[in-house]
């Protein structure tokens, strides 16, 4: 049988009625069920003194019996509540039936003002008017008990309790201010001092008794809704029996069935003191039937539990133990104190102080240390195998960088095949050459192609990068290539329209059809303009030159050559503006 040690701490937080000796097992048993009984024994001759007074008193009318009789039972109530706040485990129902127990104690004290202490018939009928206070309250706060039970420490019932409050609030309210609008209880028209000795009810009435009879009823379908237990749902007529009666015994006073003078009327003609034994019988049979959870067998918990435990007094003398519990010193048990420690290998012993001693159980970590150990083994062969894994990475990575430059390099090669081979025809031209002015221009050519290489190159990395290239690069790769032109005594123009990044393959398909333009007319070109257009759906180069070469060998799908009348030609180049499509 496993338990939450949190369960089983509520528990002996708690405990019911008993002073821990150094008895356990049965003896301690016996002892609970000797307390179990002598608690009953009290209340029942509680209230059997108490109805002897109320007798005496009819028989000789003495006042002090009438004080004692609602002193015995104010005593039993708020001695009720207290052992409530003890037994019950779930905090807000503790707090609910605690202050259920409050309002019938203070129901039984405005009924004793009433008719012991108060001769003035308004206040007389004032307090009459407050034992609606309690009747109205406490069957909304059953309700909630059995809203909250089964629920977390920390729920609220906040919708539900604040809409059931603020109707009784009203009823309330409308009970207490019955002399304005008698809509609740009205008096005969000839009576000039209004008591609840002569009256009759009105509609207000029948709607508090519809509310009240809700909520009861609300509470004990709920409750045996949320029954969960087999052996408590053989026991749930426990509780039907005094709400029965409670619902019979109100029908028939307010249809006058229990007057003066008739049997029910001596038995039980206070009907403030019967509905509240009532009240605390119904509790009380739900608590003993397991439909609200209490702190007891507590011990038959703890006995057979797997959780070693043990429970000492102050000085450590054990009082209670589980089975599977070993023994240990109080010297042992006093070293878990402020914290846990060892005993032996994989067990580990806690300590918590509680109400009149200590409470002790053991951890076996035996399980937890050997799946440590089969961890740091697991952890040492994973670190080896991620530091193979991060080596074959590296070499992974520095074998796909050597791929990636070598790929560059091959593009590279195949993409300025024709101008390197150029670029090696005129260095080996330029030192055979003699002629200083041959070898200015052989120089000459060698910039403008050297110039074409560096930024072609450019463009080539920086399109592996990215599908767009900024216009920025654009007009430096053409400037440089012009500003070597002007060098070599061409005169050029450059105009570059263009404000956003343009695609890798129409830039660099721009400058290729330049470098072919000069590649065919380098020798006779002596002017050249370059005119660069960005529209919405297309980019266009326009290259005006006087060269005298034939330039129509360039025609193509996106290139147009052109030469007017005045032997000028117009190349134009028209290419995407957006990210290439092949």
């Amino acid at each position: 049988m496993n338990v939450d040690k949190r369960f089983l701490f509520t528990f002996i937080e708690n405990p019911p009625f008993i002073c821990y000796t150094e008895n356990r097992g049965e003896r301690m048993k016996r002892k609970i069920n000797r307390n179990t009984i002598l608690n009953i024994a009290i209340v029942v001759l509680a209230v059997i003194c108490a109805a002897l007074c109320r007798c005496f008193d009819r028989l000789a009318e003495i006042p002090v019996l009438r004080i004692c009789r609602s002193l015995i039972y104010i005593v039993l109530f708020l001695w009720w509540g207290v052992m409530l706040r003890k037994r019950i485990v779930q905090v807000q129902a503790k707090r609910l039936m605690t202050a259920i127990s409050f309002l019938i104690v203070f129901w039984v004290l405005v009924r004793t003002v009433k008719f012991i202490f108060v001769e003035n018939p308004t206040v007389i009928r004032l307090l009459w008017y407050s034992y609606y206070i309690p009747m109205i309250f406490i069957p909304v706060l059953s309700l909630l008990v059995t809203l909250s039970l089964e629920k977390s420490e920390n729920y609220q019932i906040s919708g539900v309790k604040i809409l059931l409050f603020s109707f009784s609030a009203i009823l309330v309210a409308t009970v207490l201010t019955n002399d304005y609008h008698c809509f609740v209880f009205k008096f005969p028209e000839n009576v000039q001092v209004w008591s609840d000795s002569d009256y009759s009810y009105s509609f207000g009435y029948c709607i508090i008794a519809i509310f009240i009879l809700f909520c009861t009823v609300s509470a004990l379908a709920v409750l045996i809704y949320k029954c969960r237990i087999p052996k408590t749902k053989k026991m749930i007529v426990l509780p039907v029996i005094p709400v029965a009666l409670m619902v019979i015994y109100s029908v028939l006073y307010a249809c006058g069935a229990i007057s003066s003078g008739t049997i029910l009327h001596k038995i039980s003609g206070d009907m403030t003191i019967t509905a509240s034994l009532l009240i605390m019988l119904t509790f009380e049979c739900c608590i003993y039937s397991g439909l609200i959870r209490s702190n007891t067998h507590y011990i038959e918990l703890l006995c057979p539990c797997t959780l070693q435990t043990l429970i000492t007094d102050d000085d450590y003398n054990v009082l209670l133990a589980s089975d599977c519990a070993e023994m240990l010193s109080k010297e042992e048990m006093r070293s878990a104190e402020k914290m846990p420690v060892t005993i032996s290998r994989g067990k580990r012993l806690s300590s918590t102080k509680i109400k009149g001693g200590h409470v002790l159980w053991f951890d076996d970590l035996s399980e937890l240390e050997e799946i440590n150990e089969k961890l740091a083994e697991m952890k040492d062969d994973l670190k080896e195998e991620y530091d193979l894994l991060c080596e074959e990475y590296e070499l992974k990575n520095r074998e796909a960088h050597i791929l990636e430059r070598d790929r560059i390099y091959d593009r590279i090669q195949k993409d300025t095949a024709g101008q390197i081979k150029a670029l090696n025809s005129l260095i080996d031209r330029f030192e055979l050459e003699e002629n200083e002015n041959e070898r200015k221009k052989l120089l000459g050519r060698m910039v403008i192609i050297g110039a074409y290489l560096k930024r072609r190159n450019n463009l080539i990395f920086l399109s592996e990068k990215s599908d767009m290239i900024s216009e920025t690069e654009l007009y430096l790769a053409f400037r440089e290539l012009i500003d070597n032109l002007e060098l070599y005594g061409v005169t050029c123009g450059l105009d570059i329209k263009a404000d956003t990044p343009l695609p890798s393959c129409t830039i660099t398909e721009m400058f290729d059809t330049f470098e072919k333009i000069l590649e065919l007319s380098l020798e006779s070109i002596t002017a050249v303009n370059v005119v660069i257009n960005r529209s919405a759906n297309a980019c266009k180069m326009t290259v005006i030159s006087d060269a005298v070469s034939d330039l129509s060998i360039l025609n193509g799908s996106r290139i147009s050559a052109v030469r007017d009348d005045d032997g000028e030609w117009q190349i134009t180049y028209t290419g995407e503006a957006e990210k290439c499509l092949t």
